[in-house]
């Protein structure tokens, strides 16, 4: 290289020494790729699966976030995919994993569903708290559902608080946010209330 080229050409950069992502990390950042309405038989579930099928147990209860501790089954809980829950359950990781606040996979659990029955059946305890104090069953919001009885597709009805505040078309958050507070229901799950109750009146 010239002393022309040195001075104003291109300079070769430094070589950057790159983090190898572990397969708990590439797993939680392939679901944040994957919409909550996307298909068992999506693609990129799939890709997923093959993922979770190649990885040991240790990998597989290893946080997959930098930045906090999530776990593949944290985050296959939160989409619903219902085949990833089975296989890290078969793959041997514990249902009551704990992410950095404290909280089990049912607490990620996104209002009654499948998974529900599935993780207590694994051993989940419904009774674990979070580092706020929080039981898993709590954040169901449905405590038939939580006791093992089979899901309701119904959550719980909505308070006379909520009520009055979701009466108001511009406060619907409001009560959304309230619902989830009182209930411990997921969002989905306080939205479709909330909302089929304002349709209602």
């Amino acid at each position: 290289m010239g002393l022309f080229d040195w001075l104003f050409g291109k300079r070769p950069r430094p070589t950057e020494k790159k983090r190898h992502a572990s397969p708990a990390e590439r797993i939680v950042d392939a679901y944040s790729r994957v919409t909550y309405s996307a298909a068992q038989d999506d693609p990129k579930l799939l890709a997923i699966l093959e993922m979770i099928k190649n990885a040991s147990l240790s990998e597989l209860e290893s946080s997959g976030n930098p930045y906090g501790v999530i776990t593949p089954l944290h985050v296959a809980v939160e989409h619903r995919h219902i085949q990833a829950v089975k296989l890290l359950l078969q793959k041997g990781v514990n249902p009551n994993i704990r992410d950095s606040r404290g909280g089990t996979p049912l607490h990620w659990v996104n209002g009654p569903s499948d998974e529900v029955d599935i993780l207590i059946q694994a051993g989940a305890d419904i009774n674990a708290t979070d580092n706020e104090g929080k039981p898993a069953w709590q954040r169901l919001g449905n405590i038939a559902v939580a006791r093992g009885r089979p899901a309701g597709k119904k959550g719980p009805p909505l308070s006379d608080r909520v009520k009055e505040i979701a009466r108001d078309r511009y406060r619907k958050i409001e009560a959304i946010k309230v619902y989830r507070e009182e209930t411990g229901a997921g969002l989905a799950e306080a939205k479709e209330a909330v909302e089929a109750y304002i349709n209602s009146l």
